[in-house]
């Protein structure tokens, strides 16, 4: 569907809002780094409305943008959620097949970059790109397969672990600091997610091999936090953002076909 490409292409989160400015983990979260992080990407014109380093803040306007996209994608990985267990109770499973529009479309970003590729060569060694594609892939590849064993809800709910995930991922490279805050509401979702598996696994006589589907989306989660970190990383401080995406569209083909 078409919900489907749109909604998990970066990681089932929302990674394609902070594509043209600083996200709002680091800006939000004080990293510790060097002013011209962000100063290898392609930041749009207006200087006021969107960070020249990672140490600035969104504007009021970028802020509610961000939190509108973050929204909708979330509504089109619902959608993606019911789509997915329609299939798996109809006992057709295919993780690979689901994911492999999403690579394909993104391969298309990809074509205005080549006469630039072809004189300059690609921003970032190509192996980069693999082992980001690798980790999508695989994260996508998972959290379908759990639709199969699983509720819709119960997926919902655990796909909420690649915001730790994200902030244990960002901490160790990206230096990044976080509030008491941000810690308390980190703990706070922790508990809900463990609930959510005591819950499935103390009905699992009625729904058969609940806690395998749990533990399939929380592994999912974790490489998407993985691969949510590896996309800033490249975006901020390496390759522009119609680089990134093709490469990955490309690999991520190859991966699913394989």
């Amino acid at each position: 569907p078409l919900s489907f490409a749109c909604g998990r292409s970066m990681g089932g989160t929302t990674g394609l809002i902070n594509l043209s400015r600083c996200s709002l983990l680091q800006s939000d979260f004080k990293v510790m780094g060097s002013s011209d992080e962000c100063s290898d990407m392609e930041l749009e014109e207006s200087s006021r409305t969107a960070c020249s380093c990672c140490h600035k803040v969104l504007s009021p306007s970028a802020a509610v943008k961000s939190l509108l996209l973050g929204q909708l994608i979330s509504v089109l990985n619902t959608f993606t959620g019911i789509f997915s267990s329609t299939l798996a109770d109809a006992g057709i499973n295919l993780p690979s097949t689901q994911s492999s529009l999403n690579y394909l479309l993104l391969v298309l970003l990809l074509c205005r970059e080549l006469p630039r590729i072809r004189e300059e060569g690609l921003r970032v060694p190509w192996w980069r790109y693999a082992l980001w594609a690798i980790a999508d892939v695989e994260a996508n590849y998972m959290v379908v397969l759990a639709y199969r064993y699983t509720s819709v809800a119960s997926v919902m709910l655990l796909d909420g672990f690649t915001v730790p995930g994200s902030m244990l991922v960002s901490w160790i490279l990206l230096r990044a600091q976080y509030r008491k805050a941000h810690l308390a509401a980190c703990v706070v979702c922790l508990c809900g997610l463990g609930l959510t598996v005591l819950s499935d696994s103390s009905h699992d006589a009625t729904t058969s091999h609940a806690w395998l589907g749990d533990l399939f989306v929380i592994c999912g989660a974790s490489l998407y936090s993985l691969s949510n970190v590896q996309e800033e990383v490249l975006l901020k401080r390496h390759c522009n953002r119609s680089e990134a995406l093709g490469m990955l569209g490309v690999f991520g083909s190859i991966i699913c076909c394989i």
